[in-house]
């Protein structure tokens, strides 16, 4: 009979309501969304779903971009090619002691992601990329390109109006 008033339904699952938006940078501000995982980038490790529990990231440059977390920390998204603690590896992590990395941006595997990349002449005649990535909860560096590289920008709106939503 089509009535439905005894019957209560689930929001949509966030990763099927909220639409990534482009990357602009110049101080954009965006929640940052691994396809993979379907996490947020918030603190150091990749655990956190819900955009309500998720820190919203300053994204500057224009050529290249560097993210910085509107926390209390400042965070930064950091991928170096370094021989210093680990020899002649590829290093990532949010840090709050390191430089902000300057990533070129790259399109994603995933319709409307992006990549973040770091290109580094490694030897005389070679050189590699490395991506931004996740790898379980950490945040890793890999050299090839993945639906574990992928990344979502959501904007600070969409968050709102999912958090209306739901509630």
């Amino acid at each position: 009979n089509g009535s439905n008033e005894n019957e209560t339904f689930a929001p949509a699952a966030e990763s099927s309501w909220l639409q990534p938006v482009e990357l602009v940078g110049n101080g954009q501000k965006a929640y940052i969304y691994n396809v993979a995982t379907e996490t947020y980038i918030t603190g150091k490790t990749a655990t956190v779903k819900n955009i309500k529990d998720a820190d919203v990231w300053t994204i500057d440059g224009d050529e290249t971009r560097s993210f910085t977390c509107d926390n209390e920390t400042k965070e930064h998204l950091f991928l170096e090619y370094s021989s210093f603690l680990h020899p002649l590896v590829w290093y990532a992590e949010v840090s709050d002691d390191r430089k902000a990395t300057n990533f070129t941006i790259v399109e994603g595997s995933t319709k409307n992601s992006y990549k973040l990349t770091k290109y580094k002449k490694i030897t005389l005649n070679g050189s590699q990329t490395a991506y931004f990535s996740v790898s379980g909860e950490k945040y890793v560096a890999s050299t090839k390109p993945s639906i574990d590289n992928d990344w979502y920008f959501i904007s600070t709106d969409q968050k709102d109006v999912y958090a209306e939503y739901t509630s």
